[in-house]
């Protein structure tokens, strides 16, 4: 009887030492995804702020010359032909901004696989104590 208390009091240390070390190993794993994808976020935009940086005067100069070159329809004014070509791109930098914004979503910094594995230990633990 003495051995099956014992034996029953090692099982429980044990099992709170074992889950002791599973709660600090999702903790740092989850430091670490959390950093990661701090890390693709943060280079993520620097890519697109580089990219920004070179394609507005780039699309600028384009816009004009399209404008220009609308310009040259007969009957069409100068100042009609700009706003066509303002419009379009107007509408295209919103959709592109609308897609960047969406792409920034904050829960996409979420450590999801951390959680998905604090799930599945919880749902052994608990399958285990049954």
């Amino acid at each position: 009887m003495m051995q099956e208390e014992k034996n029953i009091g090692q099982l429980a240390r044990d099992t709170a030492s074992d889950l002791t070390s599973i709660a600090g190993k999702e903790i740092r794993l989850a430091s670490v995804e959390l950093q990661e994808n701090m890390t693709r976020a943060v280079k993520g935009f620097g890519e697109t702020l580089a990219g920004a940086a070179i394609l507005i005067p780039a699309a600028t100069v384009g816009l004009i010359a399209i404008g220009f070159g609308l310009g040259t329809i007969d009957g069409l004014a100068d100042w009609v032909a700009f706003l066509i070509v303002a419009a379009i791109a107007g509408l295209g930098g919103y959709l592109m901004m609308k897609a960047g914004k969406d792409a920034l979503d904050l829960s996409k910094l979420f450590p999801t696989k951390t959680a998905e594995n604090l799930r599945r230990d919880a749902q052994t633990v608990k399958e285990a104590t049954r």
